[in-house]
């Protein structure tokens, strides 16, 4: 670890949702796995990981040409959720507003995944780390690697800005996340198929009365909402589906070694006002 456990993505402010709603249909085995995972995580690896199943929404909106954003999939999107075992409702506006009262009146509908949640990244991932080293792994902070050595197609040793070269037995895992695809292309000559994003986060003050009651996302609009412990809302940007990429991003600093933020951006307070209904 080139600084600390949880010191990049896997760490940071607030907590991140642990969904079905919204996702890939691929990764829908995946979710019933985490479903099963995440309400005894804490006990298995002895440290608490802020999990929460509050329920999730994933909002459909009418567009001002009449069109209805999405909704009429909305009934075979459930019916393929609960396929793979994904507890999934389709919620007409009076089911939804039982459940968010504030809802804008733009909104058609919504999916309610009653088993979605949220959960503590930083604290899930230090725990992690420290169960894994009562098993027997070492971790190494402070320990940036520079190069890779390999001898054929298998990686042989990694080699740390100390000089050390450590051997690799079986297998090497690169979990840089955005560091990876340049590291590997300028240390072993191959090009990845990923590409860089930097959502970006927002966090209220305390609030109440709460505004929002469950995880929220949106079909169209780069928005996602959490209620957090203590009152605050976290607002982040989702992922806008037609662009493939974060609907507003920060701007990269190569020389901060991660990201900025990028301020006055317009696209969030409107996001917000027409799920919402809110300023």
């Amino acid at each position: 670890e080139a600084r600390s456990v949880a010191s990049g993505a896997s760490g940071g402010p607030g907590k991140r949702g642990v969904r079905a709603c919204g996702r890939d249909p691929r990764e829908l085995p995946l979710m019933q796995l985490a479903y099963e995972l995440w309400p005894v995580l804490s006990d298995e690896i002895g440290a608490a990981t802020g999990y929460e199943r509050t329920g999730g929404l994933h909002l459909f909106e009418r567009e001002p040409d009449g069109l209805d954003g999405g909704w009429a999939s909305a009934p075979a999107r459930a019916w393929a959720q609960n396929q793979h075992g994904i507890a999934t409702d389709v919620l007409e506006r009076d089911a939804l507003r039982a459940l968010e009262p504030d809802v804008s009146d733009a909104v058609s509908g919504a999916l309610y995944c009653p088993n979605d949640g949220i959960a503590d990244h930083t604290a899930t991932t230090r725990g992690l780390a420290a169960a894994a080293t009562r098993l027997g792994a070492e971790i190494r902070e402070g320990t940036a690697v520079v190069g890779l050595e390999r001898a054929g197609d298998r990686v042989t040793a990694v080699v740390t800005a100390a000089g050390e070269r450590i051997a690799v037995g079986e297998a090497a895992l690169l979990l840089t996340n955005t560091h990876a695809p340049g590291f590997v292309r300028e240390t072993l000559g191959v090009t990845l198929p990923v590409w860089s994003m930097l959502p970006q986060v927002l966090l209220t003050e305390p609030l109440d009365p709460m505004p929002v009651r469950h995880l929220i996302g949106h079909e169209r609009r780069t928005l996602a909402i959490k209620p957090l412990p203590g009152g605050q809302v976290m607002i982040s940007g989702g992922v806008a589906r037609t662009l493939g990429r974060s609907g507003w991003p920060g701007r990269g600093h190569p020389g901060a070694g991660g990201g900025q933020p990028r301020r006055g951006h317009r696209r969030l307070p409107r996001a917000r006002r027409r799920s919402s209904g809110r300023e």
